[in-house]
């Protein structure tokens, strides 16, 4: 199968440090024939987080599109959280950058911290819930993205016991209404296999469940990712984020040029 990774952070990222051309080593030997390089552009954190040299970071991109030329297809991508916030500093970004594909994402739900550090437990987890929903439907209505990125990052500080009493299918409510508005949109989401590589979780973000019902919904485009921020991470469990795909019933993977969707067949 053609397996393609589109979320991917590297040396550009403000949390993460591995040379592009790693990732591509990697991405070739673990299968992959499209990758696309999806940094973070933190809103409103750009002082706590600096976003990326994009100018500097087209141009190492370009020398790899070169040198991997009929081995690998290498697309520039950003990963925007909490774009909500600064709506016309990201219409900025979106015009100084030719962008293959943007990934959108909520980290911060108080616009500091990451939500694996504002103390949510299981007193407190439905207001903050609630609030991670509200600004991923924020996201939705106020912003230019193409694909919503793990939407059920909520989960992923807390651990196996606490998702097993609270799995995030049990809002489904929540989650339909959220992906609803995603689909109505022409929006898509992500399977974030990162989700299987943490301990409490297990599993993909979203789950397979979530997936099927993004497709009742009358989702079509859905993207995978290893989120991977380091040459062990890249790249990972992208086979069994495909797989997920075919079993939630789709029969097409989305990729993107300068933007555009188009489907390929699993």
């Amino acid at each position: 199968m053609n397996y393609a990774d589109y979320h991917l952070h590297s040396e550009f990222s403000c949390d993460a440090h591995e040379p592009i051309e790693f990732i591509c080593n990697k991405a070739v030997s673990e299968g992959v024939e499209e990758i696309c390089i999806t940094d973070h552009c933190e809103f409103p954190l750009q002082d706590k987080y600096p976003w990326p040299d994009f100018k500097k970071r087209e141009e190492v991109i370009n020398a790899f599109r070169e040198r991997y030329e009929g081995k690998l297809t290498i697309l520039s991508g950003v990963e925007l959280g909490q774009a909500w916030n600064e709506v016309p500093r990201l219409d900025d970004l979106l015009k100084e950058n030719d962008f293959d594909f943007c990934l959108g994402s909520v980290h911060a739900l108080d616009g500091v911290n990451d939500m694996s550090h504002m103390g949510i437990n299981e007193d407190n987890y439905r207001e903050y819930f609630e609030e991670y929903i509200r600004q991923l439907e924020l996201t939705v209505k106020t912003t230019d993205f193409d694909v919503m990125g793990h939407i059920t990052y909520f989960f992923k500080p807390f651990n196996a016991d606490f998702i097993k009493r609270y799995p995030p299918e049990s809002f489904r409510k929540d989650y339909t209404e959220l992906l609803d508005l995603i689909a109505s949109n022409g929006k898509g989401i992500e399977i974030n296999c990162s989700g299987l590589r943490i301990p409490g979780l297990q599993n993909t973000m979203p789950s397979e469940e979530i997936i099927r019902w993004f497709r009742l919904c009358g989702g079509k485009i859905v993207t995978v990712g290893s989120d991977g921020h380091s040459r062990y991470s890249a790249c990972r469990n992208i086979p069994e984020g495909y797989k997920v795909l075919k079993k939630a019933g789709f029969d097409k993977i989305t990729r993107y040029r300068k933007r555009e969707p188009y489907f390929v067949e699993i």
